[in-house]
């Protein structure tokens, strides 16, 4: 049934609108046909046809409480016919009060010297139109029903986007509770492995350690996804552990221009990638190594390299924790729109390659 004020108002504007329509289309009619020389007026034609259209108006609430009862779509045959047979005998019985308002606002109100009397024009007239009335009684249904699965459609969208996104949500928790313990872990087995070694330079690892907890944690944790100068910062301070453990043996080099850095990319996506050429690349060697992190903007897309110069991936490599759990945020924050390649480096050693939309919020 129609309820609120907008949708009476919406309504009833959509009702007096056909009226207008039909209006100018039979004015247009009798100046064609020449059925009267001048042709009558807009108001003649338009205060004939109101009447038939407002009175379908006012039996708008009635209309579609009965669609709302007897559901033309949807369910089993047998109910559906079912239906059909109330919306018909509705359809009569609807048309018949929309004649009663017509003839009563003819004789009543605009013929009301020389139409002659209400129930014999009513007996005259509904005959001659109750098909017509049927067929507007069926189209009002059909419309009715057509919005209404309109709006569930809209609403099922809604819901589905909700819980899309709360599995979204929940995935990248899982994600994250694997990602970060597996971080720690190895930062803490790399300071462990300095205690016997060097205990000056393990307790300035954990004052580092804890400046990088403190960044990652201080940082707005609702959303996945922070700057690139951001993830940098993080980066940065990452390495600042890993080279306390292998000194001047690792370098690192950022190469990522002015316009790549207010991008947003998921939160810890390099630490990752380049914890993998650390364990894979620069433990093999006993030389100096090299790991390179560069930044691309390529139209709306933003290109993220790792590559070091260590041995190379295997023939068939098992991605671990890390490469896959960054494959997955992927997956989860921009599905198809996002891509990792691990691959060998034209130069020797890895190269990751994620492919990323280029978004600044």
């Amino acid at each position: 049934m129609v309820r609120s004020p907008r949708a009476v108002l919406g309504s009833f504007l959509a009702f007096a609108g056909i009226a207008v329509v039909v209006s100018v289309q039979n004015q247009v009619g009798a100046v064609t046909a020449r059925l009267a020389v001048p042709a009558p007026p807009f108001s003649i034609f338009f205060g004939h046809e109101l009447p038939v259209w407002l009175s379908w108006w006012l039996l708008l609430p009635l209309i579609g409480e009965v669609r709302r009862r007897f559901r033309p779509t949807g369910g089993p045959a047998l109910v559906l016919a079912c239906h059909w047979l109330v919306h018909l005998g509705a359809g009569l019985v609807f048309g018949y009060l929309s004649m009663a308002l017509i003839v009563a606002s003819r004789v009543y109100i605009w013929y009301h010297r020389d139409y002659g009397e209400f129930w014999s024009r009513l007996a005259f007239d509904y005959p001659q139109s109750f098909a017509l009335q049927l067929l507007i009684y069926t189209g009002i249904v059909a419309v009715l029903e057509g919005l209404i699965l309109q709006r569930e459609a809209r609403r099922r969208a809604r819901r589905e986007e909700a819980l899309r996104a709360d599995l979204a949500e929940a995935r990248l928790d899982g994600i994250r509770a694997r990602l970060q313990p597996h971080f720690l872990f190895n930062t803490l087995t790399a300071i462990s492995s300095l205690m016997s070694r060097d205990v000056g330079a393990a307790r300035t690892a954990l004052a580092r350690l804890s400046d990088l907890l403190r960044g990652v944690l201080d940082d707005d944790e609702t959303s996945p996804t922070i700057p690139l100068r951001q993830e940098l910062v993080l980066l940065e301070r990452y390495v600042d552990l890993i080279r306390l453990r292998f000194g001047d043996r690792l370098r690192l080099v950022i190469d990522a221009p002015v316009e790549t850095r207010p991008l947003h990319v998921p939160r810890l996506v390099l630490q990752p990638l380049v914890e993998n050429a650390v364990v894979h690349g620069i433990e093999r060697r006993r030389d100096a190594s090299q790991i390179e992190v560069s930044a691309r903007l390529e139209r709306d897309r933003l290109t993220l390299v790792v590559t070091d110069d260590g041995p190379g991936p295997p023939p068939n490599p098992r991605e671990g924790i890390g490469l896959g759990a960054t494959r997955a945020r992927l997956d989860t924050l921009y599905g198809d729109a996002a891509r990792l390649r691990l691959d060998h480096h034209d130069g020797g050693g890895a190269l990751v390659e994620v492919w990323l939309p280029a978004e600044s919020t």
